[in-house]
């Protein structure tokens, strides 16, 4: 078999790799989470593991949809950038070899990940209240999702060769594939078991999710749905569901191999790196400007000129489109939302808080990619010993990324205190959260982006430091009423919360000024990742 050793050489990579169990150690420290939450709320008790089970169901399942695309997206694509994908094609393998080992390797992993949280989700089975159907079902549920984000990753790193366009098509398929599995699913279930059950309700909250939310809301399990109807199935029809079930991950084992054959599909076509006729084409067409050309060029020889450093980023439509792209999102949403005005002003705070979180996931991800590329290409060197010191270095890439974000971050923030002047619950402290955010996020993500070989890991990093840090700190007039509501049993704790920006600002600005203090010692020193460290 010719792909074996190259899923050897895999497995041993992936054994010496940090991301292998830093992925185990986040899965673990998710559902003690969970169960520590129900255990402050004193439900761990008899019989009550059935909404424990619940929870600990959609969050196995939320981390295997978020986690493997992740941990998969640059799999095809980092061999593509280091030019190691065409040394594997000078020996007897294949395409489908290569794509195989890939995928037997990461899904491995995946499944040692998902094995590490079995302890974990017998609590709720030893408090009773989970009988072995739910058990099966939300291993085939979760088993499904595992392949999608498999495939999902393999492809999309299959057609991309950077980092950052791998993770957003693997984004973009993974979400896609998810939706469509649970229709399909949905739809099976309902055809093997809806004869015996015609007069059956559903709880009333699924009248307002539509189909789509009728189905992500029944492959989670929200409201112990799989219990009741299981309890009121006879012996047939459960049997019905059962093969439902298994006719769902055929078909979702075969949809993932015909993703395989059109990654592997893919590669061979496009491993000596040579643009087609076709791509050169769509490129000159969908990203060359048609109008106002001098203005255009005026104003990115202008960029060259201030920013040398912020304008390697945007030289390319690829760089440019991410600022244009939100404002788009931005601009739809609203569009879609001003002919529904209680939406707006009723949920005003919930939607833009929201739609901030998302805005400063995708900066965070900018920014914690933002050094590899001159990292891996070597231009990082050529910077050093270009006539720049290092803080114009380090400034003109932050002024770069904020420059991507900046429109989509003024277009929220005005509609947000517009939208603020009629509703009494918006918050002014959350958005100055946010703008503070906004301008300390990046310097983290630079810092880690030279500092961390996976990208992966330098992503989770930054948010962690800069996102949900800070988070935690904002919102300690929850945790303070969770607190005492603990302490003094019958107290029910305010959820409403308030934005305690005095005490998260501080720690956001002192975080920014020591981790840019840190990049810049990196940079003098040469300290970066894959390099070795001096004795």
């Amino acid at each position: 078999m010719n792909a074996l050793p190259v899923i050897q050489r895999e497995l041993r990579v992936q054994a010496r790799h940090s991301l292998t169990y830093t992925l185990r150690m986040i899965s673990v420290a998710a559902l003690v989470a969970v169960v520590g939450y129900f255990g402050l709320e004193d439900q761990l008790v008899s019989g009550k593991g059935g909404e424990v089970f619940s929870w600990i169901h959609l969050t196995v399942l939320g981390g295997v949809g978020l986690l493997v695309p992740l941990s998969v997206a640059d799999c095809l694509s980092r061999e593509r950038r280091e030019g190691t994908l065409g040394l594997l094609f000078l020996t007897p393998l294949r395409a489908r070899d290569v794509v195989m080992a890939k995928g037997v390797a990461h899904g491995l992993r995946a499944v040692t990940t998902w094995a590490a949280v079995l302890p974990i989700g017998a609590v709720p089975v030893l408090l009773g209240g989970v009988g072995r159907a739910e058990a099966m079902l939300s291993v085939f549920g979760t088993f499904d999702a595992l392949l999608i984000g498999l495939g999902a990753g393999i492809a999309a790193s299959a057609f991309n060769k950077s980092s950052l366009g791998s993770l957003a098509l693997t984004a973009v398929l993974t979400g896609a594939c998810l939706c469509g599995l649970s229709v399909a699913h949905l739809h099976l279930v309902m055809m093997a078991v809806g004869q015996w059950l015609p007069g059956f309700q559903w709880p009333e909250w699924s009248n307002h999710l539509g189909w789509l939310g009728a189905a992500l809301a029944f492959s989670a399990d929200a409201g112990q749905l799989w219990k009741q109807i299981w309890q009121a199935l006879p012996g047939s029809a459960r049997a019905c569901w059962l093969a439902a079930e298994c006719a769902t991950t055929l078909a979702t084992v075969l949809f993932v191999w015909r993703l395989a054959r059109i990654a592997a599909w893919r590669i061979e076509r496009r491993w000596r790196e040579e643009p087609s006729a076709r791509a050169q084409r769509m490129e000159q067409v969908f990203g060359s400007p048609v109008v106002w050309r001098l203005p255009f060029r005026r104003w990115l020889r202008w960029n060259l000129d201030r920013n040398p450093v912020g304008w390697l980023a945007q030289r390319r439509w690829t760089g440019r489109i991410v600022a244009w792209a939100w404002c788009a999102v931005l601009m739809g949403f609203y569009g879609v939302t001003a002919g529904d005005r209680r939406l707006l002003l009723e949920e005003s705070q919930r939607l833009h808080v929201a739609l901030a979180g998302l805005l400063m996931l995708s900066l965070a991800a900018v920014s914690a990619a933002s050094f590899r590329r001159e990292r891996e290409t070597g231009v990082l060197e050529l910077l050093l010993v270009a006539p720049l010191n290092l803080w114009q270095i380090i400034g003109g890439r932050l002024r770069g990324v904020w420059r991507q974000f900046l429109p989509a971050m003024i277009l929220l923030g005005a509609v947000w205190l517009y939208v603020g002047k009629y509703d009494s619950s918006v918050d002014a402290n959350a958005l100055l959260f946010y703008g503070i955010t906004f301008l300390t996020l990046p310097v983290i993500g630079l810092y880690y982006s030279l500092a961390r070989t996976n990208f992966i890991n330098a992503f989770l990093r930054t948010l962690l430091v800069g996102l949900v840090l800070p988070l935690f700190l904002a919102r300690t007039g929850e945790i303070t009423d969770v607190l005492y509501w603990v302490l003094q049993s019958g107290v029910s704790p305010s959820w409403g919360g308030f934005w305690n920006v005095y005490l998260s600002a501080p720690v956001q600005v002192w975080l920014a000024a020591l981790y840019a203090q840190n990049l810049h010692e990196n940079l003098e020193c040469r300290h970066f990742a894959l390099e070795r460290k001096p004795t």
